[in-house]
């Protein structure tokens, strides 16, 4: 396997508000380029989330904290992940590897590729369906993509991650994919 995105990826995270314009993106902000309020995004690596419990399950694996962003303020969190690729012809295979809690819906250059626990239209500030799903630290939920190789570009490509939380006083959320092929 190729690695198109590790587990310490660069990336963007945005918790939408009507204040720094993420509600009013709709999808574009899973495209490219850059939506036009970049500036107000933050910029790290991967793993973005927040922990508020004494169990110290997530908060190794977050580089972006959003607690003070989404904590009773909102359950949605958009995060952009570049990535480049040289020959998409040269994949015969897709996969998509995801530590997440409690939802999430993933696009390819605005393809949608895989969703789980998500509602079938999401919003700046949609819910997951359920807080059943706690993401084990320790290892990822595979899912195979390869329908989706057409999403794939030559040159720059974006992975968005809509990470959904199951309503506003969760206690905790983390989204953190790796994409290989």
């Amino acid at each position: 396997l190729v690695t198109l995105v590790g587990p310490t990826a660069s990336c963007r995270a945005l918790v939408p508000s009507t204040s720094n314009g993420g509600s009013s993106l709709g999808l574009s902000w899973t495209l490219l380029p850059n939506p036009a309020n970049i500036n107000n995004w933050f910029n790290g690596l991967m793993g973005v989330g927040y922990e508020r419990s004494g169990a110290n399950t997530y908060d190794p694996l977050i580089n972006i904290d959003v607690e003070f962003q989404m904590y009773n303020i909102n359950q949605t969190c958009y995060i952009r992940i570049p990535f480049n690729v040289a020959d998409p012809s040269a994949f015969d295979s897709l996969e998509l590897r995801m530590q997440w809690d409690d939802g999430f819906v993933a696009f390819i250059n605005g393809t949608v590729v895989q969703a789980d626990n998500a509602p079938g239209t999401v919003t700046w500030n949609s819910a997951a369906f359920n807080a059943n799903h706690e993401a084990n630290a320790g290892s990822f939920d595979i899912y195979n993509i390869t329908q989706q190789l057409g999403a794939l570009k030559t040159g720059q490509n974006i992975l968005a991650i809509h990470g959904l939380n199951r309503g506003t006083g969760s206690s905790d959320m983390i989204i953190r994919p790796e994409l290989y092929g």
